[in-house]
């Protein structure tokens, strides 16, 4: 049973991604979100560019939702593919395909349902993340799963970055199974409920955070939240002070011991500071931290966050062990580490 008419649901990043999959079908309908009313012009140019009839799907409890559904009934879609959409299908959409629906989620389900997905899994600071194509059913994101793509996400990634990943992802993943798929010849598996979480939509607001949390804590916060998204922020003096670009945790330190004067561990005050190329090199940026203490040089190398280790180092062979001690505090408190070596040296 080949599908030959489709109606796809989507905005100005999920169409393109989906168009070059569909080139073969016989009629295609396009359909945006009316709560995106922003994206008007650039829908109905990529639905002209396709020549594809573009409809727009207002809220279910509006006067025109039934004007919607008749339009939608009249295409007479075979199936319904979803990639990037920001409205609920309601059973009324969903009972119309002679098929089924199918949604291309930007994360693995079913521990990551719901919005801002990619944000959320740099904020819980996850090593893997995806894209899951599914079935649609009546819940959010709880469909039979018909495949998914993992990729890594790195410590050092934005939201950008990881986003970027997952859509090439995503292209590996229609090109491997929008053929069955239109085909209608599609296996899926149930989700396993044991493992899912939902995430809720992240607003501004949400950015909000104080010093007093650890800088791990803050930093994974940052570099989901950078620009174009409104960043990270904090009030300081009555005044929002807003983090929307990539910032080192060695750099975010020094920015957190200027606000709250660094770090008393009993005799020893840290008080750390960045070099000026710091944030030149990702993979390198979070791996060294400088302290001044009382005049001395004292800092963390080698910070391994997955493994959870670090040396600490003193370059003052008469430096009592006060200052390792504090090193240690600092790495476990404000950066989660659970294995530090200490020793003496340069710095």
């Amino acid at each position: 049973m080949a599908f030959r008419r489709i109606a796809l649901f989507g905005d100005p990043q999920g169409v393109p991604q989906m168009l070059p999959h569909l080139a073969d079908v016989g009629k295609l309908a396009v359909v945006r979100a009316s709560i995106r009313p922003a994206q008007s012009a650039e829908m109905e140019q990529l639905a002209a560019a396709a020549g594809a009839r573009l409809f727009v799907q207002p809220k279910a409890k509006s006067a025109e939702f039934s004007a919607f559904l008749a339009e939608l009934e009249s295409f007479n879609p075979d199936l319904i593919l979803i990639n990037s959409y920001s409205m609920i299908l309601s059973p009324d959409v969903l009972s119309i395909p002679r098929g089924s629906t199918i949604n291309v989620h930007g994360a693995l389900l079913p521990q990551y349902r719901g919005a801002n997905v990619t944000e959320w899994a740099l904020i819980n600071e996850e090593y893997q993340s995806g894209v899951t194509m599914h079935r649609v059913d009546a819940g959010i994101d709880t469909g039979a799963i018909v495949d998914q793509e993992s990729v890594p996400l790195r410590f050092e990634d934005t939201w950008i970055d990881a986003r970027a990943r997952i859509n090439r992802a995503t292209d590996v993943l229609l090109k491997k199974r929008m053929p069955l798929v239109l085909a209608g010849q599609i296996d899926a598996k149930p989700q396993d409920e044991s493992q899912a979480h939902h995430w809720h939509r992240r607003r501004p607001e949400d950015g909000r955070f104080e010093w007093h949390w650890p800088l791990r804590r803050i930093y994974n916060l940052v570099r989901a939240l950078v620009a174009p998204h409104p960043g990270a922020w904090y009030e300081a003096d009555g005044r929002t002070e807003v983090l929307d670009r990539w910032l080192s945790l060695p750099k975010l330190a020094e920015l957190k011991g200027q606000i709250v004067g660094g770090w008393q561990y009993g005799n020893s005050a840290l008080m750390p500071h960045a070099s000026s190329n710091a944030d030149a090199a990702r993979e390198i940026a979070n791996a060294s931290f400088a302290f001044d203490v009382g005049g001395m040089s004292a800092g963390l190398t080698s910070v391994d966050y997955r493994s959870g280790t670090a040396r600490a180092v003193v370059n003052n062979p008469s430096a009592n062990s006060e200052i390792l001690s504090a090193l240690i505090r600092f790495a476990e408190e404000e950066l989660f580490l659970k294995h530090v070596e200490t020793s003496v040296g340069a710095i």
